[in-house]
């Protein structure tokens, strides 16, 4: 930094000049080039940051209500009449066929595919509407008996989950709990990679009671069937999260467990990362969004993704069916940033080509304004030594001038100071006892209004008091009324209730009526029109009163809400009204006590305030005749030495003037020349 000061001013001033413009010229580019990219980063990455969090909202919402569609239809499908039919088909089938509980077992048996032609279809209508993978029902020796699509080669379809390859299964173990469990309750098995058939499945399992006595089955009615199992369709888990409006090029959402495992396919790099690699390889995956969404924090990071990859992050945890997983959004930091790198390689182009103009510029101006300078500066070095040589001689005559009138003047103004002193000390007094007199009687007048207002400020906070009471009863009131309003929506949400329960029962009756039109063959085909429309008409009103069923519940929580808050914050504000109230009623009796002794005070100062000013009018009198005596003296005084100081203040003048031209003389010649030049 030295080198760069000695090396600047060594040169001259047209030099100078094209530095220094040149030099603000770039700094305002780069600062203005740093400013426009830092904002613009900042705007695109919260642009992209609310993008990531409305998909996560929006994926988290898709696979909530899919696991919901899914629980509810599974504990539906285990309360129907139909599944206590295949049931009773399919055991009989499997005993007809010779085959062996305990073993795993093909059903590829012709009773079972006369089955199929039958039941399969209606099966397959249930899977497509309610958006699972496969039904399975367990019967209570923990054999497969059927499945939900053509199985004959025995991948689920005929195995013992107690004693076959699957007994150390999540399937297995779903079953056994949805066994131990309560009816109406649905057990989530969670991801599981199962080694023997290469696949990862997970599913959903409840029990299911028998509605009517079999007696030739040995079987009465509430006794246990079975269990129901529902497989979670992950491809269609992944449809929902693989939606590419907003996320570009590098965007993706996707589930992972408490394990570490993904529950859904990675959008980029997915023949790597998707479940099935995942788990069949125990790949755990890593980074900071992973870790806090498992933590259960919601929020958005930049940071590393489980690729290493930079990324921008929103994170969020998911509870489904008990589970508690995690739902991240990413975005690749390079792709978010792609449109201001352009824009930063045009602001530098152009950053480039206004210093080249701005350089010819200077160059060219300075050379016609740098001449006439050069001119000047040499005239006025010549004056500056010759105003310097007369200034010297005229300071020495007058300063043995003015040396012995200073000695005389010296003494008489240290009097006069004195006495000045003095006499402003007693003006001052006087003064102040005037304005402590006109003080005091305007606090007597303030005290007195005060007391007033303080007597009326007490009457004042006794309407209060009345009014504040008046209007809690009132609000009172209100919160009552709205507890009537809350029991009538009470009401219309069981009502509500009421019609859910019979467009159930009447999607069971067409269902059943349907499957009795097939077996009735080409008799029964306009019964099973009928029994289709039936069943639309009851899905739609079905929907219809679910969304009712929402809004009023939603309705009666915030009522119920509300309610609750007001009572307590009309309690809240009662006490504090009183409470308040009657601390200032305490502290107004208080100030109106400590007024009255104020009043008293104010009249005893009065009294010592009007000696005071007497007395220092009379000390005013006597030292302002003797400062009048010292000032005429201090006058004659200084009338002499006027002549003597102007002569000596003109040649000191003269003499400075003389030694700032010869600097400005030797400045100029400093910028207009280096600094060999001038020495």
């Amino acid at each position: 930094m030295g080198k760069l000061i000695n090396i600047f001013g060594s040169i001259g001033l047209k030099a100078r000049l094209v530095m220094i413009v040149i030099t603000s010229c770039l700094i305002s580019i780069l600062t203005i080039s740093f400013i426009s990219y830092v904002e613009s980063r900042s705007s695109l990455l919260n642009q992209a940051d609310q993008q990531l969090l409305a998909m996560r909202a929006i994926g988290k919402k898709r696979v909530e209500d899919y696991f919901h569609r899914a629980e509810s239809f599974t504990i539906m499908l285990a309360d129907d009449r139909l599944v206590e039919g295949l049931f009773l088909a399919y055991e009989s089938a499997f005993y007809g066929a010779g085959l062996t509980i305990g073993n795993d077992e093909k059903l590829e048996d012709e009773s079972f595919k006369t089955l199929n032609e039958k039941y399969l279809s209606s099966a397959k209508r249930f899977i497509e509407n309610y958006q699972v993978s496969n039904v399975l029902l367990v019967n209570i020796n923990g054999q497969i008996v059927f499945s939900g699509i053509e199985d004959y080669s025995g991948k689920f379809a005929g195995r013992n989950l107690r004693d076959g390859a699957l007994n150390q299964s999540a399937l297995s173990k779903c079953v056994e709990a949805a066994f131990a469990g309560s009816t109406g309750q649905a057990v989530f098995s969670d991801y599981e990679y199962m080694e023997s058939i290469d696949e990862v499945h997970a599913f959903l399992c409840t029990k299911s009671l028998a509605e009517f006595d079999h007696l030739s089955e040995g079987i009465k009615k509430g006794d246990v069937m079975g269990v129901v199992v529902t497989e979670i369709d992950r491809a269609l888990i992944g449809k929902f999260l693989s939606q590419r409006d907003g996320m570009g090029e590098t965007g993706q959402s996707f589930l992972i467990g408490q394990d570490g495992y993904l529950r859904s396919d990675f959008y980029l790099d997915s023949a790597i990362y998707n479940v099935r690699e995942v788990f069949k390889n125990k790949k755990i995956l890593q980074s900071q969004a992973i870790t806090a969404g498992l933590k259960g924090e919601v929020g958005s990071t930049h940071s590393r993704d489980a690729r290493n990859e930079s990324v921008l992050s929103a994170y969020s945890p998911i509870e489904l069916v008990g589970r508690k997983w995690a739902l991240i959004s990413e975005k690749g930091q390079d792709e978010i940033l792609r449109p201001i790198n352009k824009i930063l390689v045009f602001i530098l182009l152009a950053a480039g080509l206004l210093f080249f103009t701005v350089s010819v510029v200077v160059l060219s101006i300075l050379g016609r304004i740098i001449r006439p300078l050069i001119l000047a500066s040499e005239t006025l070095k010549s004056v500056s030594f010759e105003l310097s040589a007369s200034s010297s001689s005229l300071k020495e005559s007058a300063n043995q001038l003015n040396q012995s009138n200073t000695e005389q003047a010296a003494n008489i103004q240290n009097t006069s100071a004195s006495v000045v002193r003095v006499n402003t000390m007693v003006d001052r007094n006087a003064e102040a006892a005037t304005r402590s007199k006109q003080v005091s009687a305007r606090s007597e007048e303030v005290a007195r209004s005060g007391r007033d207002t303080i007597s009326k400020m007490v009457h004042a906070i006794d309407e209060i008091r009345n009014s504040s009471t008046e209007m809690i009863e009132e609000m009172k009131r209100i919160s009552n009324e709205m507890s009537d309003i809350g029991q009538t929506i009470n009401t219309i949400s069981e009502k509500t209730r009421m019609i859910n329960d019979v467009v159930f029962q009447t999607k069971l009756i067409s269902f059943n009526a349907s499957v009795e039109a097939a077996r009735a063959g080409e008799h029964g085909k306009g019964f099973a029109v009928v029994a289709e429309e039936v069943g639309n008409l009851a899905r739609m009103s079905g929907t219809t009163a679910g969304e009712i069923f929402k809004i009023i519940e939603a309705s009666v929580q915030r009522v119920n809400e509300t309610i609750s808050m007001t009572r307590v914050k009309l309690d809240s504000l009662h006490e504090m009204a009183q409470s308040r109230l009657a601390a200032g009623e305490a502290t107004a009796k208080q100030s109106q006590d400590v007024l009255n002794e104020i009043l008293k005070n104010v009249s005893d100062v009065d009294e010592m305030l009007n000696e005071i000013s007497t007395a220092s009018v009379e000390q005013a009198e006597g030292v302002g005749e003797i400062s009048s005596a010292v000032s005429h003296i201090d006058f004659q005084t200084q009338s002499n030495s006027v002549v003597f100081q102007q002569t000596a203040e003109s040649a000191k003048s003269l003499e400075t003037q003389a030694e700032k031209l010869n600097e400005v003389v030797h400045d100029l010649l400093m910028l207009l020349y280096s600094e060999d030049k001038v020495s």
